[in-house]
């Protein structure tokens, strides 16, 4: 609060409700990217490359567009569509990966069927429900249960890597797909949905650690095995042979952390392997919360080896 009467909060409230209605990313014109389906509404506002966008929505369709100048109308694309919608509401599932503040996008992972989605939901909103963000990127989980979505199949199938669960069974719920063991996961290959490929696949436990655990995109750990002890003081300690010697510059972790106190901070050590192959301490510190992501001064090494005093180390990445 920086005045009285306040108004910043209040400028906040009208930028957001226009990005709803309208966002520009390059010459590209998003329409009412994140309107809500029973919201009618008529507008007028602004686009990039000086271009007025009028439009009016009613009952879960657009009924009248303007664009100004016409020639822009090609730029525009409509987000009110169903096969958008649907996308839309997939990929929001898919992006549920901010375990780190627990506030995921799906706070409750039930998605609201409006005019234009509600057949699908009806249909398979079971694979979105009360889902968590899976242990691959295009996939959710409910306990053993993963559900692997595909909005763009890739001409060469679906391939996932090995996790260490065995699988009982798969099912194609959208598509003609079949799955395939290799010796480092699955391939799901056949013919997708023109919509969403959707296969269920079973296992025979709770995926949920290992989706907590998975390394972010880009990470040097990725697909990398983690062997996690204790040491006589109860610290956990993380190992991660990366195989080729690499140079890294940043790491990040995330620590089970419940109820944590701002001021408590939980002392942590980050080292790296020489090519003497003794351990360095390259960093430490403390946690205060859950989170720690920390540049270091870059280094070669083919190892990395976290000691912290928490019970369980979720996530950790090296770039």
């Amino acid at each position: 609060m920086d005045g009285t009467p306040d108004n910043d909060h209040g400028a906040n409230s009208v930028n957001t409700l226009q990005s709803m209605l309208l966002q520009s990313d390059g010459k590209k014109i998003f329409l009412m990217p994140a309107w809500p389906e029973d919201w009618d509404a008529h507008f007028k506002l602004r686009a990039a490359y000086n271009t007025t966008i009028e439009c009016v929505y009613r009952n879960g369709k657009v009924q009248s567009l303007k664009v100004t100048p016409e020639s822009r109308r090609a730029d525009v694309v409509n987000m009110t569509t169903e096969k958008q919608r649907i996308r839309t509401l997939v990929e929001v599932a898919l992006a549920d990966y901010n375990y780190l503040f627990q506030l995921p996008p799906m706070l409750d992972a039930q998605p609201i069927a409006g005019k234009t989605t509600a057949n699908w939901i009806k249909k398979y909103g079971y694979t979105l429900e009360g889902c968590k963000a899976g242990p691959w990127n295009n996939s959710v989980f409910k306990g053993n249960i993963v559900y692997v979505h595909t909005l763009n199949w890739p001409q060469s199938g679906v391939k996932l890597t090995t996790i260490p669960r065995k699988l009982l069974r798969a099912t194609a719920i959208t598509g003609n797909i079949k799955v395939s063991t290799l010796p480092d996961g699955w391939l799901l290959t056949g013919t997708p949905d023109p919509l969403n490929t959707i296969v269920q696949l079973e296992f025979d436990q709770s995926v949920e650690e290992i989706a907590l655990s998975k390394p972010s995109i880009g990470s040097l750990t990725v697909g990398k095995k983690q062997v996690v002890t204790k040491d006589a003081l109860g610290n956990t300690i993380v190992e991660i042979d990366l195989g080729n010697h690499t140079t890294i510059g940043r790491f990040e972790c995330t620590i089970d952390n419940p109820g944590y106190l701002r001021s408590q901070g939980k002392p942590f050590e980050f080292q790296v392997k020489d090519a003497n192959g003794k351990w360095i301490t390259v960093y430490k510190d403390k946690i205060y919360g859950m989170i720690c992501a920390k540049e270091i001064a870059s280094t070669t090494t083919n190892a990395i080896r976290l000691t912290i005093a928490a019970k369980t180390v979720k996530q950790l990445d090296v770039f």
